[in-house]
Parts: C-alpha cells; structure tokens; sequence
C-alpha cells in the first residue's frame, strides 16, 4: 500500500497547533516543512546570551583560599580559568546571534518551507511598522462642562506649586536630618534607649508643626487635588500601544561587536537544543500506515496529492539546507514500513513584539501604503515585487524538531546503500525529510551528522529541525493611509 509521509506532517501539525473539543484546528495558522532537517548542533545554540547577561559558568566562583606557597600555582589555574570563561562568554554571545538568525527570516506562505530570498528579516520589518504607524488624530473632545473644569485644575496647579514646592523641600530637609540623627544614636545603645523619648520625639513635633504649615500656608491638598485631577485625565490607548510598542524594541536589543544592536529572542523550553534533556520531548511511532487519526486539519492543511505534494521525494541530497535541495522519488513499495522518533514543539518568543497592534483600527502607515499592506490577513497573500520592508504576513511561532529517528522496511539495507553511494558528493543525504548525513560547515568548525545502518533500522542521531508553525497576521493596517496624507512639491 502507498505510505503518505505528508501523514507524519499532518501529525505533528496537529500536536504542534492543537485542536479543539470536536477535533478542528484552529484557522489562522499554518506549517511549513523543510525538504531535508537542518542539524541542529547544540554548541550553537545552547545557553545564549540574554538581557541579564551571559549564563554564569565555573569560572565565575570565588576563588579558593590557598596557601602562600601555592599562590604561584592558583595564579596560573585562574588565568585559565579566565580564559576559558571569557570563550565560553564569547561562545554564548555566538548562541545568542545563531538563535536570533534561525528565526528571523520571513517565510513564504506555502507548506513547503522556503525563506523570501531578498527579504527584509522580521525584525527590520517589525521596526519599520512600528516607525511608521500614523494614530488618527481624535475627532472627538471633552464637553465643555468638563474641559472647563480641566482649564480649572491647571489653573489652580500652576497658581500653587511654587509655595508648595517651597514647604516639599523643607521637608526633605527636615527628614534628612533625622535619618542622619537616627543614625548617630544607632550607635549607642544608651542614646538609642533614649530616642523614643527624647530626639526622635523633638523630630515628629517638627514634623506635624511643618505639616500643618504644609496644609494651611503651602496649600498642600488643593495642589494635590489639582494634581491628581489632571494625572487622572485620559489618552487614546491606540496612542500608547503605538508608543509602548516603539519603546519596548528599543529597550530589547542587545548589543553585538561587528554587526550592531539585536532584539531579543529566546526558545522556549530553553533545553530545546539539549541532546541529553528529555523534559519536553515526546515519542512518534508509525506502524499501521492504515490508521489515522481523526481530527479536521488547518485550512493550510497538507494533502499527499494535489497541490503541494510533489515536492517531497523518498530520498532527498543537496549541497546546503536553504530548501532547494535535490529530491528522488522511486517506485519502492517501502513494505512493512516502520518509522520512530522523538519530536519537540518549541515556541518562539519576541519579548518586543506585541502583535495586538496589528489587529487595531485607527492607525495608517506613513507614506504611500495601501490598506492591507502590512497583511492582507489569508494565506493566498502575493509578494510585493519591492519595498517588501513593511510586509510581515506571518511570523514563525514555533519550531517542529525531531531526534533519534529509526526507519525500516523490507530491503531498506539495500536500498539506503545505493542512495548513499549515489549522493556520495552532496553535502547531506536523507529519507522524506530526514537529514541522515550531513557534512556541516560552521565558521570554522567541520561537523558531522551521523546514522548507523549496521542494525534492524537505520537510526539517525541528533536533533534536526523539520517544521515551523506560523501565525498568519490579520489584516492591517485597516486604513489607507492616502487618505490622510497629501503629496508635497519635490524638494
């Protein structure tokens, strides 16, 4: 019988995404699957730099007490010590930067993962909207009963803070002085027995007599009043969303020698790299290719025919992992077909985007931008031919990843070792998605991702990453912004 691949797809879509009560996925989403796993080694990822700075390594304890003649020795240990921690800092700076590339890339809507070639990242882009968000000015204000009342309290605040101002600051004065007094008799305990009664009482009479000035000469409660009365007068939430949301990204970036200032991201959970970590994992098996499960998939849903189904083959070999590797379809009938493997979901997390502005009305982008052009809010959007900098139809929210992979089939040792020797000069090799060779350059470092077909099944190590989920962003901005600007003479 046929072995639909696109079933393990629509599997790990369904844990990935979710279903409600009656079995249906939630719109509004979809997956997107790689045509060959990308290794996932966890020298590159794990402990990233963060906010709080870099993970505290061992190197960062207090030294030891030692002896003078081992002063010598201790000394040397410590400088390595330094040293290892300083490559182990610049190491976590590295994860930091890897982390933030992996998930920063603006992916075509389609099942089949690709990264827009040419595009702005998500990051640049969720900048350029936030910069670019126009609120409309209000068209509405207070009635006039209450704006008079407005006038009123700014009236009444500027006509008292000069004398209040005055008595505020003789009571700094005033509380300064009894903390240093407090402190004084704090170190003895004669004087400090003495203080309920003596200095410390002088102290609070000073205090009510200066008070009761405050309130009677210093108009203390009607500058309060007034105060309080303003502080308490509304503004346009959009405005502070707006606001809040510019200021947010610029507090989350994190500062990188040679390339410049990255917003923060982080994966969590925060082991999802972790090879020896188990917490988070779960296991996959596929035995009986005639049982399903039985719940409504996305409206992105993959199918095995149709529309995205041919560009998975049985094999797969290529030169790189940007999607456009090489796929081999074969005619084997794959009998007793048996697939097993670990998967984790992990979400990703953008502390300074807050996408709820998307979905408000009431603002415009600045320039000469159509509504919808930020998203249209489906899955059927096309790519801007340019200017694609404010075009953000969807953001990866999670990543699919798998590890331990174990495939058989009757005659799978034969035919494995005849794909192996024909992609013998590619740079990975692998079975529908799974990456099962690869001879991965980073920086400097030459990495290999192994399997074992010496057993019952061929067994691929490591931790690959096979799919993303992305939320598709609703339609925004809902207002075209020629509608509100005029075009100028040219300079």
């Amino acid at each position: 019988m046929a072995h639909d691949v696109f079933q393990i797809f629509r599997d790990l879509e369904h844990q990935a995404v979710g279903a409600d009560d009656n079995g249906k996925m939630p719109d509004g989403y979809f997956t997107s699957f790689r045509g060959i796993g990308l290794p996932i080694f966890e020298e590159d990822y794990k402990d990233p730099m963060t906010p709080f700075g870099a993970p505290k390594t061992t190197a960062d304890a207090a030294p030891e007490a030692t002896d003078p003649k081992d002063s010598q020795q201790a000394t040397g240990s410590a400088k390595i010590a330094e040293q290892r921690a300083i490559g182990e800092t610049s190491r976590q700076i590295s994860a930091f930067v890897n982390t933030f590339l992996l998930v920063d890339d603006k992916l075509v809507l389609d099942h089949r993962y690709r990264a827009q070639p040419g595009s702005a990242k998500v990051s640049d882009t969720w900048y350029s909207i936030i910069r670019g968000a126009q609120v409309l000015p209000s068209n509405t204000q207070l009635k006039p009963q209450f704006q008079a009342e407005v006038e009123k309290q700014e009236v009444l605040l500027n006509k008292y803070k000069t004398v209040y101002d005055d008595y505020a600051d003789k009571y700094e004065v005033l509380q300064t002085a009894r903390y240093r007094a407090r402190a004084v008799a704090m170190e003895s305990a004669a004087k400090l027995a003495q203080w309920p009664t003596g200095e410390g009482a002088l102290y609070m009479k000073k205090f009510k007599r200066l008070n009761d000035d405050w309130i009677a000469l210093g108009k203390k409660y009607e500058y309060e009043k007034a105060l309080a009365y303003l502080k308490a007068q509304g503004v346009d939430p959009l405005s502070l969303v707006i606001s809040r949301a510019r200021d947010r990204f610029e507090v989350s970036k994190i500062a990188i020698d040679g390339i410049g200032e990255l917003p923060y991201v982080m994966i969590s959970p925060s082991s999802w790299c972790r090879k020896d970590v188990v917490d988070g994992w779960n296991e996959y098996k596929k035995y009986d290719w005639s049982q399903s499960y039985h719940y409504d998939g996305s409206s992105t849903s993959y199918s095995a025919s149709g529309g995205g189904g041919s560009w998975l083959g049985l094999w797969s070999a290529g030169a790189s992992f940007s999607g456009n590797d090489r796929e081999e379809h074969s005619t084997s009938e794959l009998k007793n077909l048996r697939i097993k493997f670990n998967y984790c979901i992990a979400d990703v997390r953008r502390p300074w985007m807050d996408t709820s502005l998307l979905s408000a009305g009431g603002w415009f982008l600045v320039g000469d931008y159509a509504k919808g052009f930020v998203s249209k809010g489906s899955m059927n959007q096309e790519w801007p031919s340019e200017a694609d900098y404010a075009f953000l139809p969807s953001i990866v929210t999670s990543l699919i990843l798998v590890r331990d992979v174990e495939i058989s089939w009757d005659n799978w040792k034969t035919e494995w070792s005849s794909h192996v020797q024909n992609s013998s000069g590619s740079a990975s090799a692998g079975f529908w998605c799974f990456t099962a060779r690869a001879n991965y350059s980073h920086r400097s470092e030459k990495r290999d991702f192994t399997f074992d077909a010496t057993g019952e099944s061929l067994k691929i190590f490591g931790t690959q990453l096979v799919g993303y989920v992305s939320a598709i962003n609703p339609l925004a901005p809902k207002l075209d912004g020629s509608g509100y600007l005029e075009k100028t003479a040219n300079p």
